[in-house]
């Protein structure tokens, strides 16, 4: 079925339950394992920036690699082993990238569950990479999100 699976993750709620899907189907489809976690500053805040440029880019990256190790032990203690990639960018295009970089069969991404003010002012990642991925894109619902 799937040999490589790309799961992409951020510090959202869901993340757990996307892992969690995640090492459920690689388990079962015997599948490598990657994870992303993609940071996109002005995505993330809109152009205005707040705080010193230097410390607010550390603090993003500082999330990321927490995101990523975060993931890492999840799978490990699921045994499954991960190579986790780090991307600066617009989500979409950074996950379709590296999905056509690895040859991944399928890439697994969480839904964030928006308000319909949310949906106005905010891409929807999904949906973007539908358009864009070069294979397959799972959406991964949790059930009873809790914000």
């Amino acid at each position: 079925m799937f040999d490589k699976i790309l799961i992409a993750i951020d510090a959202s709620p869901q993340r757990d339950y996307v892992l969690e899907q995640g090492a459920q189907l690689a388990l079962r489809c015997k599948a490598e394992v990657h994870v992303i976690s993609v940071t996109d500053p002005v995505s993330r805040n809109g152009l205005a920036l707040v705080e010193p440029v230097g410390e607010y880019f550390d603090d993003i990256e500082r999330n990321a690699r927490d995101v990523l190790a975060h993931a890492r032990k999840v799978l490990f203690d699921r045994g499954l082993a991960c190579t986790v990639h780090s991307a600066r960018g617009v989500a979409s295009e950074e996950i379709a990238r590296q999905a056509q970089l690895l040859g991944v069969g399928l890439v697994m991404i969480g839904h964030r569950y928006l308000g319909w003010l949310d949906r106005l002012v905010s891409h929807s990642v999904g949906w973007d990479l539908v358009a864009q991925a070069p294979c397959s894109v799972l959406v991964v619902l949790q059930p009873d999100p809790k914000p």
